[in-house]
Formats: structure tokens, C-alpha cells, sequence
């Protein structure tokens, strides 16, 4: 049964990390866009400990890595990041890195690492075939402005535009400016903030803005109707107690679902009894 290996990124890519599969044939990398004040670890939390567990049921798995981008969502447009998630995705799709395929040195002393070691020699540098794009809100907005950047600069040609979109309570139709503040400043990375801090950050500015988030859905519309590319068109779940964000059809999705008992912050983290967010990017990619 294949096992997942993590590793970290470095350079420009600090706090970012992938989760290697250790399938020969593994031909899929899924990448996973956090969301305003989120992080590649706990927006994403209990996903990489469960794809194991989950690759012995779902054939997806076995033969994906699983990538996890950090980026600066406080500080920049969401333009900067959507440019950043292309160079990203330019570095490991798609051919990742060789350096990710290099073992690790091991203490003589360290029975962990030395294990370790002996999985990491399985490991093979492969090219990929198939990318899934995975954002939550924010994320979700910035992947689709990556994707309109990616169309506009090869003329409808770009092999990102190939990738499969599931998207986790996205910020693509607006926020509701109430919801939102109140969800931020209960987040840990954001009790010490002000509103006033968080106006002074242009992404959160921009998603409060309906004419900016409207020109992004104007531009994908457009887009998809001149080139008919997949990532124009995702699968999106939001949890049935969404208050952050606007549950709004974004057109030319597929239609929305909605999972009970789940929120905004919830609503992409898997655990033992609510298996949704995998089943959503398996069902993606079918």
C-alpha cells in the first residue's frame, strides 16, 4: 500500500511542504491554497495524516502528491499571490523538484530518521500528468485570478488550465463584512488585531469589494466561454453554517453542496467522521 513522505520546501517557498506518495506510477499533484490569515498546516489540518488511510480505499491517492502553499495573505493583493501560486505551480508541475526526491542525512543514533531514510530510497522522481488545484476562501479567489492570468498570457494555451478546481467555502462571490471580521479576529494568528489592522490589508479590502470580486467571476465567464478549459469550472463545498462568506452560485460551476453541522474554518478539515473534503476533490477529478 503506497505511504506518504513529508518534506519540506524551502527558498522561496518557507513554510510550504509537500506530502510525496511513494507509487512509482504516482502521476497527480494535488495543491492546496489556504485562506486570509490561514496557513499551509492549519487550514489544511489532519489532511496529509489521513491520505494514507484514505489511499487504501480511493485510487486517487496512492498516486498524488500532495503540496501545501504558504503565502503572505495579511499583506498582499490577491493579485501578488495569484502570480505567486503560478510561479509555484511552474516549480512542481510538471516535474517537482529532484531535490525533493534526495534523502535525508540520518544520525547513526536516530531509529526514526534512519526508517525514514530507508522509505525516502523507494521515492523516484516522476512527472505528473493531472494538477488539482484545492483553495479555501481566499485561496479560492486567487486561484481563480491565477487562472485568468494563466488564459490571458498564452492565449487560452497555458497546461494549468487543465488542472480540476475544488473549492472549500470561497471567497469568489464576496464576504459579509460582519461574518467576516468577526471570524478573523477569533482566529489564534489574529487576536491581536484591530479591525482597523484589517482593513489596512488589500486583499481583505478587495474581497469586501463587490466590483473587484465581480470583475474576477466577468473575466472567468469570459474566458471559459472563448477557450472551454477545465479550471474554469469547480466543484465547491460550503458548510451549512457559512457566515463568512457569500453562498452565491458562481456561474458555470457545478452546483453547490453544502455539508451539515460544518462553518466556514470547518468545512475543509477532514476527520474521522467527516470524510467530505476528501470525497469532494475525489469527486473532481471523476
Amino acid at each position: 500500500m503506497a505511504q506518504h513522505s513529508r518534506r519540506k520546501l524551502d527558498g522561496d517557498w518557507q513554510g510550504s511542504y509537500v506530502w510525496l506518495s511513494d507509487e512509482p506510477s504516482t502521476d497527480t499533484a494535488v495543491v492546496f491554497v489556504h485562506g486570509f490569515l490561514g496557513g499551509a498546516r492549519d487550514t489544511w489540518l489532519n489532511f496529509p495524516g489521513m491520505t494514507d488511510d484514505r489511499a487504501a480505499s480511493q485510487s486517487l491517492w496512492p498516486k498524488a502528491d500532495l503540496f501545501f502553499l504558504d503565502y503572505p495573505s495579511y499583506q498582499h493583493h490577491v493579485a501578488d499571490n495569484a502570480d505567486r501560486l503560478l510561479r509555484f505551480l511552474a516549480t512542481v508541475f510538471p516535474s517537482p523538484p529532484s531535490s525533493l526526491f534526495v534523502p535525508v542525512r540520518a544520525k547513526p543514533q536516530s531509529t526514526c530518521l534512519v526508517s525514514l531514510v530507508l522509505r525516502w530510497e523507494k521515492l523516484q522522481p516522476r512527472t505528473y500528468n493531472h494538477l488539482v488545484l484545492v483553495g479555501h476562501s481566499e485561496g479560492a479567489l486567487i486561484i481563480r485570478q491565477a487562472m485568468i492570468n494563466a488564459c490571458q498570457r498564452s492565449d487560452g494555451k497555458h497546461p494549468f488550465l487543465d488542472a480540476w478546481l475544488a473549492l472549500f467555502a470561497p471567497a469568489h462571490r464576496g464576504v459579509l463584512i460582519t461574518g467576516w471580521a468577526h471570524a478573523v479576529l477569533t482566529l489564534a494568528r489574529a487576536k491581536r488585531l484591530a479591525l482597523s489592522a484589517l482593513e489596512a490589508s488589500p486583499a481583505y479590502s478587495e474581497m469586501q469589494d463587490l466590483e473587484f470580486v465581480n470583475g474576477i467571476q466577468q473575466a472567468t465567464l469570459a474566458l471559459k466561454s472563448e477557450y472551454h478549459r477545465r479550471a474554469f469550472k469547480a466543484r465547491v463545498l460550503f458548510g451549512c453554517g457559512e457566515n463568512v462568506v457569500r453562498v452565491q452560485v458562481f456561474p458555470g460551476d457545478y452546483p453547490e453542496e453544502c455539508a451539515a453541522n460544518q462553518d466556514h474554518v470547518t468545512v475543509c478539515k477532514p476527520r474521522g467522521d467527516y470524510s467530505a473534503p476528501f470525497e469532494l476533490i475525489e469527486q473532481v477529478v471523476n
